[in-house]
């Protein structure tokens, strides 16, 4: 047998980022085999010479002793080829400082523009659209039109429009603006712009009636004076609120119209920014960003406590709570793609255990997935250095953070960065004039306050990872495989060939999957009996969880996750539904766990190799998932005395 389900792939190494490992590629050939060349289960390991025939619904002989299907091509467009793929979004999905900036400095100001809206080349839909295993690049026609600082109307009135029909697979990050996250940064994190009520309030009336100001008239002052606290109670009634669902609702409707027969959107999450462990490390770090010489200018520092770090991770889960409920309402052409688990899995957050997160020296350190102000990019970008040429549009992330330091450095013109390095000093503007809201040409920040607490090229390589499994995924469920005929129909069907040997059962007959609630079958000490679990770290058989069994009878041979396994046998359910054969290279391993007195030792390297390798027993085995560092590839049994 061949369980080529349990894909633990290699890492490589990205050069230049300290030791970061390169997110994976999955191994799954998403290519339907054809009949003499497919490495399916066809049978249990306890059952006679037979087969199913897919094609005819029936008992049949088996081919090749019985180790593949008895399957005809059921489908003559088998092969995955993505032909017209796009991205639509925010700045995750434009990739703000990923890598390159895409585009012209001469197309600044050009609304829609690459270089206007932020377009990365490390970004995950770029990433996805450059990747084979979906089909020929080549061959396919990408329209990247995610645009930094994007809300949901801005997709819908900009974006969606601009899209051509018929797309095979559609990319989409899409919320974080609408419940206000430049407002939430800088009342919270950075202070690029942060007042009292009185200051603002009279700003605002300024604004109004001075000429000379008019460039500010559509700055949203209250956003301004809210404080920390005030912005994250205003941003969670905004994350709460029906029209924001709504929008939502809005967003994935319009895109729909825009598939092909089949096709999916793929909508990505956002992933909590803080560990969530909270130590007190953090509790006296302050990101903010001016040195006010104005004595009454401004509003305290903010500090990274607990309750500030708590809070806005909740605010993270509370959108997330709401994007993945729009998806599901959205139907089967939409997919939502979290990947917030995996950050926290491998210390990706800030604040995590141990690290220090002063911001007064570059500390950019392995595993952290987030930019911070001096992470220098592993792809060779300065934090520090500010742009000379070109602008920025209001609205983008990096535009409206310069517009807040254009106010500040109006109200208070010897205000110094508190963190600059000493590659820049933010001086005054040589004319000390402000050019019209829309055209940012003053870059009074440094270029890393761009891409501060957005992906950095690992999560793009991640998030990338997760939306291509998903399009591989959904093209095998699309093309078809047979369900497998639960046991008391495999071994002794009741129809079949007349020309078909009957089949006898060899042994004793083989149990179902069995689940954290169910009995231990009736052990019998010449079959191990190893149970694999998807995406579940406890062993344990939640609604949703996958989870297979492989049993065998060989003992002391060592068998590798994603070959080829002679004389094994695989059955597989989903939660406690029925039973189904192993098909595909899809399930992904979490945990193990033994289900009878067999004793089995796992191991990180393929062939039994590494050592020492760990024997659970027959208690849980939490295994690392695949998508990350070191998964198990290989495991051997034993018949325990």
């Amino acid at each position: 047998m061949h369980v080529s389900s349990l894909i633990v792939p290699a890492l490589g190494s990205l050069s230049g980022v300290a030791g970061m490992p390169f997110w994976p590629s999955f191994s799954l050939d998403a290519r339907r085999q054809s009949a003499n060349e497919a490495s399916v289960l066809s049978r249990r390991a306890d059952c006679g010479n037979v087969c199913w025939s897919v094609a005819e619904d029936k008992q049949t002989d088996c081919k090749n002793d019985g180790t593949e299907w008895d399957l005809p091509e059921r489908d003559s467009k088998n092969t995955l080829n993505i032909r017209k793929l796009a991205a639509i979004g925010d700045s995750y999905s434009a990739g703000i400082g990923a890598g390159d900036r895409l585009g012209t400095v001469f197309d600044a100001f050009k609304d829609g523009s690459d270089y206007a809206c932020g377009r990365y080349n490390q970004a995950y839909p770029y990433l996805v659209n450059q990747d084979s295993r979906i089909g020929n690049p080549s061959e396919r026609t990408f329209q990247f039109l995610s645009c930094s600082g994007a809300v949901t109307k801005d997709v819908l009135d900009k974006q969606i429009p601009k899209l051509d029909d018929n797309q095979d697979a559609i990319t989409l990050s899409i919320g974080g603006n609408d419940v206000g996250l430049v407002s939430l940064l800088n009342s919270c994190i950075f202070q690029m712009g942060v007042f009292t009520k009185a200051q603002a309030a009279e700003a605002k009336v300024i604004a109004e009636v001075d000429k000379d100001y008019s460039w500010a008239k559509s700055v949203d002052w209250d956003s301004l004076s809210r404080g920390c606290q005030g912005q994250i109670d205003f941003s969670k009634s905004l994350a709460n609120s029906e029209d924001f669902s709504k929008k939502l609702d809005d967003v994935l409707t319009a895109a729909k119209k825009k598939l092909a027969d089949g096709a999916k959107i793929y909508v990505t999450g956002y992933a909590k920014f803080f560990a969530e462990d909270m130590t007190d490390e953090c509790d006296k770090v302050t990101w903010t960003t001016w040195i006010y010489k104005l004595a009454n200018l401004g509003q305290p520092a903010e500090y990274l406590t607990k309750d500030r770090r708590k809070s806005m991770n909740a605010l993270v889960d509370t959108v997330n709570s709401q994007i993945e409920a729009a998806v599901q309402r959205a139907g089967d052409s939409v997919r939502f793609v979290p990947y917030d688990l995996y950050v926290g899995k491998y210390g990706g957050r800030y604040c995590e255990a141990g690290v220090d997160e002063s911001t007064r020296e570059s500390n950019s350190r392995k595993g952290l997935m987030f930019y911070e102000l001096n992470t220098f990019d592993p792809l060779g970008m300065d934090p520090w250095k500010r742009q000379t040429e070109g602008g920025e549009l209001s609205g983008t992330f990096y535009g409206d953070m310069l517009i807040y330091a254009q106010i500040t450095r109006l109200l208070d013109p010897n205000a110094e960065l508190h963190h600059q390095g000493e590659k820049t000093k933010a001086g005054a503007s040589p004319d000390g004039d402000l050019v019209p809201r829309g055209e940012v040409s003053d870059y009074i920040i440094p270029a890393g306050y761009a891409r501060v607490f957005h992906p950095q090229v690992s999560l793009h390589r991640m998030i990338a990872s997760l939306v291509i499994y998903n399009i591989m995924m959904e093209h095998q469920l699309r093309i078809g495989y047979k369900d497998w005929v639960p046991e008391n129909e495999v071994c002794k069907p009741t129809s079949g060939p007349t020309d078909a040997p009957e089949a006898k059962p060899t042994g004793d007959p083989e149990p179902t999957v069995p689940n954290s609630e169910a009995p231990l079958p009736t052990e019998n000490p010449s079959i191990w009996k190893v149970e694999i679990y998807e995406n579940e770290p406890y062993c344990e058989v939640k609604s949703d969880t996958r989870h297979r069994l492989i049993t065998g009878t060989e003992f002391d041979k060592c068998y590798t996750l994603g070959e080829d396994m002679p004389g094994t046998g695989c059955a597989e359910q989903r939660g406690n539904g029925d039973v189904t054969g192993c098909v595909g290279d899809d399930l992904i391993p979490r945990s193990f766990r033994v289900t009878n007195n067999a004793e089995c030792e796992f191991y990180f390297g393929g062939g039994c190799t590494t050592t020492p390798g760990r024997k659970p027993g027959q208690s849980c085995l939490e295994g690392q998932i695949t998508l990350g560092i070191g998964g198990y590839k290989s495991f051997k049994c034993w018949e325990k005395k």
